[in-house]
């Protein structure tokens, strides 16, 4: 019945920009958007322990507030930290090597694509600003924008000394 339906759809549309749009909503509606394929920089199974080890010892803290506990869960939560960055700096030394290679070797195509493997790992963030009286934060992208352009409209705007008569 939904093939059916689809090709009635389908007869519908007039031209070919519609007929793609119409394969394209399908496919979203069957198959779901395409997720980022990030390359992990961490193993899961050795995060996966540490963070099990760290989770037990938290519950365990929450369950049982002593100075023991916390002893205990402090200690461990800065070691799965270190470990996880120790892990990462790993991570980064050899995609270093790999681009060093690929550089060495004048594989460019290759190389820019690893670049960009690289800086998709660094998340672009808006920091949020205080509206211009001070007393509200400003978190939207739209608000951020229109505040950042009020404040340089505020600082170029310098009145002439040279009247307008004497530029014409």
């Amino acid at each position: 019945m939904r093939d059916r339906q689809d090709v009635l759809v389908t007869k519908v549309i007039r031209d070919a920009d519609g007929w793609t749009d119409h394969r394209l909503s399908i496919a979203l509606k069957v198959l779901g958007r395409a997720r980022r394929q990030h390359q992990d920089w961490l193993d899961d199974n050795d995060a996966n322990n540490l963070l099990t080890e760290k989770n037990g010892l938290h519950k365990a803290y929450m369950d049982l507030r002593t100075d023991a506990t916390k002893a205990a869960f402090s200690r461990c939560h800065h070691l799965v930290q270190q470990r996880l960055w120790e892990m990462k700096d790993a991570w980064v030394v050899r995609k270093a090597e790999k681009i060093q290679g690929y550089a060495e070797c004048n594989v460019m195509k290759i190389f820019f694509k690893a670049i960009k493997v690289i800086c998709d790992h660094c998340t672009k963030v808006n920091a949020p600003l205080l509206s211009t009286d001070g007393t509200t934060l400003l978190t939207e992208k739209s608000q951020i924008l229109k505040r950042w352009a009020e404040h340089f409209r505020s600082v170029f705007d310098c009145s002439s000394a040279i009247s307008d008569s004497a530029i014409d």
